[in-house]
């Protein structure tokens, strides 16, 4: 991850070129990395996070010395960095953002990926389906019903018949 205007992340030898992708990210979570870098400053080459020398954090270490021990003093059980990944989805599954968008914001070349590995989170949504259908029809059939009755004859309709 590296900080500018932008911040972007680089993984070396990203699978598809949909994999290089920038990202929006939530407001608070750009209040918090803008308060790390006001506390560290960015390290070599904009790095966000580095080794206490500015270098590149090395993944082992950084589980071993960091995510392991946020992780016991949290939530306890076992947590891999890539469950965060799961959680960014399931979160936005819930708040029944586009799977395309999904799609696009993972990084997956095809949106059958992204199905394929985060279907079981869209299932029981059928009931959500009828329910949205059932609304936007009552809408379409009240404005029906509204255009009907503006044209039928009222006491304020001029007659154009001579």
């Amino acid at each position: 991850m590296r900080a500018g205007t932008r911040v972007a992340c680089r993984r070396a030898g990203t699978r598809s070129k949909a994999a290089r992708r920038t990202l929006s990210l939530p407001n608070f979570l750009c209040k918090e990395l803008a308060a790390h870098l006001a506390r560290f400053g960015p390290g070599e080459g904009g790095l966000v996070f580095t080794v206490s020398e500015g270098g590149p954090l090395h993944l082992t270490n950084f589980r071993r010395r960091v995510w392991k021990p946020a992780v016991a003093a949290s939530v306890g059980e076992p947590m891999r960095l890539h469950d965060l990944r799961h959680t960014h989805v399931a979160l936005l599954i819930a708040a029944d953002e586009e799977p395309y968008v999904l799609s696009r914001r993972l990084g997956h070349a095809s949106i059958r990926t992204t199905f394929d590995v985060y279907g079981h989170l869209f299932e029981g949504r059928d009931r959500q389906a009828a329910d949205a259908l059932d609304e936007a029809g009552t809408t379409a059939m009240a404005a029906s019903h509204a255009d009907r009755m503006r044209t039928v004859a009222s006491p304020n309709v001029a007659s154009l018949d001579r």
